[in-house]
C-alpha cells in the first residue's frame, strides 16, 4: 500500500515541477492593475516620477485611480507650471478626481486663480469656474485674517493691515458680505454675552455656527474701511435678543474677533454701549480669580479695546499701569505687550523717547515679542531713531523662526 502511494506522488511530482506559473508577472507602469501601477511610480526617481504624473494628466485615457495619484504627487510639489495640468480635473466626471484636483489647487493658494481665468469654455464651464474662484478667494481671505490674528492679536488698526487682503486683484466684496451675512445670527448673540458660554459650557452637542466669527476680524475691518456704508447697512440694527447669562462663568463673556471688530465700528460711529458692555464683561471675567497673569491679560485686553474703538485713552493707560504693576518682574508675555501697548499710547500723545523707551523694553521683556512693531505704521515718528532701527533689525531674526502663516506681511513697494 505504502509503496503504491510513493510511486503515485512520484509520477505527480515532475509535471508539477516543472508547471509554469498560471499569472505572468505584470508588475511596471503599464500594468493593468492599479496598485501595481502606483507601486511602480512611486518606485521611479523623483524627476521620472514628476515626468510620469504631467504624462499621465496630459493623456487623455489615464485611469481615475492613476490621475489622482499624479495630482497628489505635483500637488506636494508646488510647481507652478502644473497649474494648467491640474486645473481641468476639476470637471473630471470622477468625483474622487475632481476633488483632488480642487484640493491640489487649493494649495497652490493665489497663484491657481489667473490660471483658472484664462481656462477656456471649452476645458471649464462658468459655474464650475465660478465655484473654485470663489473657494479660492474665501481660502485666501481665511489665509489672510489667520495672520492678522497671528501679528496682530488686539486687532489694532494701521495702515498696512489690508495689504495682503487686497493683494488679489478681484473684488472680495461679494464673498466677504456672504461670510459675514451667515455669522450674523451668532453674532447678535455674542453682542449680548452668552455665545461663548453656550459653546464652551453648555454645547456638549456638535455645533453648527459658522466659523467665520472666529476668524473673521481683518475681513470686517476691511468692510468698515473700505465699504462703511455697507457694512452699516449690514450690521447697524443687530440687537441682542436674549438676556446676558450672568453666571459664575465670567470667562466665558469674552467677544468673539468678529464681534469686537463690529464693536469697534460701533464705537467710531457714535454708537459705544456694545464697546463698553464689552469691557464691562471682559472686567467681571477676573472677578473669582488670583491669577496674576490672567488679570494683567484682562487688563491689557481692556485697554487694547478702548484704543481701538477710539474710547477713554486716560482709562486705557491706567489699564497698562495696573497691568505691569502684576507682571512687570515675572517675565509673562502680559508685561510685554502692556509696554508696547503703552508705547502706542505715549506716541499718540507726542512723547517718544518714553514710547521709544517702552518699546525697547517690550521687546526684551518676552521671547517672542510684537512682530507687530516691524510694520505697525503707528510707530512712523520713529522711523529715524538708530536705536529703533536696532529693534527692528532683531524683530526680522525674530520672524524668522516664525511660522510662516505668524510672520508680518510687507509689501514689495513700502
Amino acid at each position: 500500500m505504502l509503496t503504491g502511494l510513493w510511486l503515485a506522488a512520484s509520477f505527480l511530482a515532475n509535471p508539477l515541477a516543472a508547471q509554469e506559473p498560471v499569472f505572468s508577472d505584470t508588475r511596471g507602469p503599464n500594468s493593468p492593475h492599479a496598485h501595481e501601477r502606483m507601486q511602480a511610480l512611486t518606485a521611479l526617481a523623483r524627476p521620472e516620477l514628476l515626468a510620469s504624473c504631467r504624462a499621465l494628466l496630459a493623456a487623455k485615457d489615464s485611469q481615475a485611480a492613476d490621475l489622482v495619484l499624479a495630482i497628489d504627487v505635483l500637488g506636494r510639489e508646488r510647481d507652478k507650471a502644473d497649474i494648467s495640468l491640474i486645473a481641468p480635473c476639476i470637471v473630471h466626471a470622477e468625483p474622487e478626481v475632481a476633488e483632488a484636483a480642487m484640493q491640489a489647487l487649493r494649495g497652490y493658494g493665489n497663484s491657481a486663480l489667473k490660471v483658472i481665468e484664462g481656462l477656456g469654455p471649452d476645458v471649464i464651464d462658468a459655474p464650475t469656474r465660478r465655484k473654485v474662484q470663489e473657494q479660492l478667494l474665501k481660502d485666501h481671505i481665511h489665509a489672510c485674517c489667520r495672520r492678522d490674528q497671528a501679528v496682530n492679536p488686539y486687532q489694532l488698526d494701521f495702515d498696512s493691515r489690508y495689504d495682503e487682503l487686497f493683494s488679489v486683484q478681484v473684488d472680495l466684496l461679494p464673498i466677504m458680505l456672504g461670510l459675514l451675512r451667515e455669522s450674523l445670527p451668532v453674532v447678535r448673540q455674542d453682542l449680548g454675552g452668552v455665545y461663548f458660554n453656550r459653546r464652551y459650557y453648555y454645547g456638549l452637542a456638535a455645533s453648527s455656527e459658522p466659523e467665520f466669527i472666529s476668524y473673521g476680524a481683518l475681513a470686517v475691518a476691511a468692510l468698515g474701511r473700505r465699504w462703511p456704508e455697507v457694512l452699516r447697512r449690514e450690521v447697524w440694527d443687530l440687537v441682542d435678543t436674549q438676556p446676558n447669562a450672568n453666571s459664575n462663568y465670567y470667562g466665558g463673556q469674552v467677544r468673539e474677533p468678529v464681534t469686537r471688530e463690529i464693536c469697534y465700528f460701533f464705537a467710531r460711529n457714535g454708537r459705544a454701549e456694545h464697546l463698553l458692555k464689552m469691557v464691562s464683561d471682559l472686567d467681571n471675567s477676573t472677578r473669582w480669580t488670583q491669577d496674576r497673569g490672567f488679570t494683567a491679560t484682562v487688563h491689557c485686553e481692556i485697554a487694547a479695546c478702548l484704543m481701538a474703538g477710539n474710547g477713554d485713552l486716560v482709562q486705557a493707560a491706567e489699564r497698562l499701569d495696573s497691568a505691569l504693576e502684576l507682571v512687570d518682574a515675572t517675565g509673562l508675555p502680559a508685561a510685554s505687550q502692556a509696554r508696547f501697548l503703552r508705547a502706542r499710547l505715549r506716541l499718540a500723545r507726542g512723547d517718544e523717547s518714553a514710547a521709544l523707551r517702552d518699546i525697547e523694553e517690550s521687546v526684551e521683556a518676552s521671547a517672542e515679542p510684537m512682530l507687530l512693531i516691524s510694520v505697525d505704521s503707528a510707530f512712523k515718528p520713529l522711523a529715524g531713531e538708530r536705536r529703533f532701527q536696532v529693534v527692528l533689525s532683531y524683530l526680522e531674526l525674530v520672524a524668522r523662526r516664525a511660522p510662516e502663516h505668524a510672520r508680518p506681511f510687507k509689501r514689495q513697494d513700502r
